[in-house]
């Protein structure tokens, strides 16, 4: 009878540990989150709204099962278990007060990681295009978020001009660019350009 008892503790207290598990679960969210925004971004996946709603609703959802879980952790005297959730919970939370700059470095992180993954593929492209016709630009279509109202694409400008302010780029940088689709010269239209590496560039333009 003794013998059992000292087992039913031991096994009650071995189930109140200190975990990251919750931690890795906060995390693999976040970046689930974060690519399903990207996707959203640079793909034609339905409505930029329904999507966004969703993901919230998922959002409340997971906070609230930390929390019920935290509950019922603290309520049990399972202190380690219960501090094992709070630290999810903490990892969580900084979706919302930094989800701005959450989503910039994840973008950041997912353009890089599509880039090198095939720039190979870009660099040998980029290799046979003729070099008679001063310097090469060429475009990459990325995708383009809903509606059309923003295209992103990769371009390769070995002029560096791309990354200049519209009214600094010669006449004849703009005829060539004016020739590639996607890659806008329109005034009304702003362009946001960013270099991920050599004369490759980032560019999302909003029209």
């Amino acid at each position: 009878m003794i013998a059992n008892e000292a087992v039913v503790k031991t096994r009650s207290t071995n189930r109140d540990v200190l975990s990251l598990r919750y931690v890795v679960y906060a995390l693999f969210f976040l970046i689930f989150y974060h690519t399903i925004v990207y996707l959203g971004h640079h793909a034609e996946m339905g409505s930029l709204v329904g999507m966004t709603l969703a993901l919230y609703v998922l959002y409340g959802v997971f906070c609230v099962a930390l929390a019920i879980r935290l509950a019922i952790s603290t309520f049990q005297l399972r202190f380690r278990t219960a501090l094992s959730t709070l630290l999810g919970c903490l990892v969580l939370s900084v979706l919302l007060p930094f989800g701005p700059l959450l989503q910039r470095v994840s973008f950041e992180t997912i353009d890089a990681t599509r880039f090198f993954l095939r720039e190979s593929h870009y660099t040998r492209i980029v290799e046979q295009l003729p070099s008679d016709s001063g310097s090469k630009l060429i475009v990459f279509n990325w995708g383009g978020s809903f509606g059309g109202g923003v295209v992103y694409v990769l371009a390769y400008d070995e002029s560096g001009e791309i990354a200049l302010p519209a009214d600094a780029r010669s006449q004849s940088w703009k005829a060539r660019a004016s020739k590639q689709p996607y890659l806008s010269t329109v005034d009304d239209c702003k362009s946001d350009v960013r270099r991920i590496k050599s004369h490759f560039y980032l560019v999302s333009t909003i029209c």
